[in-house]
């Protein structure tokens, strides 16, 4: 044993530290037993409120159990200094992967309350009087596009408004409707769901919507995979006003002009 060393107390009053065999010592035989620090183990869950000034996080490779808000929960719980143990089983990539899915996964963005009425279930914050959508990123679209608007000017939004669909028997609801100064429309799309593959098909069918009627060129996805930034989100309605928004994914993927928030 050197300076250092964990060991592990079982109920039989035995230590064991690491090197040892499976027997380890009795607590008895330790001379100095004022030199061993006591570690305790929690759950995150139970974790919530308090602090520590060292947190070790194991986080076990169960995508189920995993979310941001957990994550977020668990990494503020130190005061100096947070260690993460990840289980994985190919250590090059599968780390990366875990954490990835964590900061993509929200426990908390689908919930829908029941106290709305039923025609309203869907929708989750209401930015201004007689406007509700359907989640906090299109919350916060809503608001900046609205404070720009009424600082700068240049253009006039609305949020869902019917797409027009000849011959066909559903609608069409982009996010945001842009109409800009120059008369050209824009249709901002925010992707919030390309971690699901039915997402993903979905927008795919209603990309080629867009497509076939013409206006591709007139389309601006965005998405939060990278997180969300104010500022972010300011230049890039700035730079849409002004009729030069470049596209941050060179594959065309998604639209011809896809933005990251972050």
């Amino acid at each position: 044993m050197s300076n250092g060393s964990l060991g592990v107390i079982s109920g039989f009053k035995r230590v064991r530290f690491e090197g040892q065999d499976a027997g380890g010592m009795s607590l008895s035989a330790l001379r100095n037993r004022d030199a061993l620090e006591l570690a305790y183990a929690i759950t995150i869950h139970k974790a919530q409120g308090s602090g520590f000034s060292h947190v070790f996080v194991v986080i076990p490779e169960r995508y189920g159990l995993l979310t941001r808000e957990l994550m977020y929960t668990a990494l503020s719980r130190a005061r100096e200094s947070v260690t993460l143990f990840v289980q994985v089983d190919d250590e090059r990539k599968g780390a990366a992967r875990l954490l990835d899915h964590i900061r993509r996964r929200s426990a908390i963005e689908g919930r829908r309350s029941s106290v709305l009425h039923s025609d309203a279930l869907q929708y989750a914050d209401i930015p201004e009087a007689d406007v509700k959508v359907k989640s906090r990123v299109e919350y916060i679209i809503f608001k900046k596009l609205r404070e720009i608007a009424a600082l700068v000017g240049g253009f006039a939004f609305a949020y869902e408004q019917v797409y027009p669909l000849p011959g066909r028997t559903f609608e069409l609801h982009p996010d945001f409707t842009i109409r800009l100064a120059s008369g050209e429309t824009v249709y901002w799309e925010h992707l919030g769901g390309l971690g699901s593959a039915a997402y993903v098909r979905d927008w795919d069918e209603r990309r080629a919507i867009y497509e076939a009627n013409g206006d591709g060129p007139r389309l601006l996805t965005t998405d939060e995979r990278r997180g969300i930034s104010d500022v972010k989100i300011e230049a890039l309605i700035e730079a849409l006003v002004a009729g030069s928004v470049p596209s941050e994914d060179a594959s065309d993927r998604y639209s011809r002009r896809h933005v990251s928030l972050r």
